[in-house]
């Protein structure tokens, strides 16, 4: 198994909250607020990760909880989804 990297972008207009939860107690879960248009990043070696969560609010002020379809990979964007209210945003996932 390869080290390695995750990268979350947000390409959205707005404040996300992230929670990234990590499959081994061994592994520290990252919670953190990534500003509009920020990337973040941090080395997590061997770690898998287990569940990825994004939390933005539309300009209503409503909250949406954004998560991948399936967590794999390591490069993780959010974005606005306004096409669909029931999905107000998403996250994509790329290796």
């Amino acid at each position: 198994m390869a080290w390695q990297t995750v990268t979350v972008q947000n390409s959205t207009t707005t404040t996300a909250h992230v929670d990234i939860i990590f499959r081994s107690a061994l592994c520290s879960d990252d919670r953190f607020v990534l500003t509009a248009g920020r990337v973040w990043s941090k080395y997590i070696g061997i770690c898998l990760i287990k569940s990825f969560t994004a939390w933005i609010e539309d300009s209503a002020g409503h909250g949406h909880a954004c998560r991948p379809d399936h967590v794999s990979g390591t490069e993780y964007r959010i974005i606005v989804n306004r096409a669909h209210a029931k999905n107000y945003c998403l996250v994509r996932t790329y290796l």
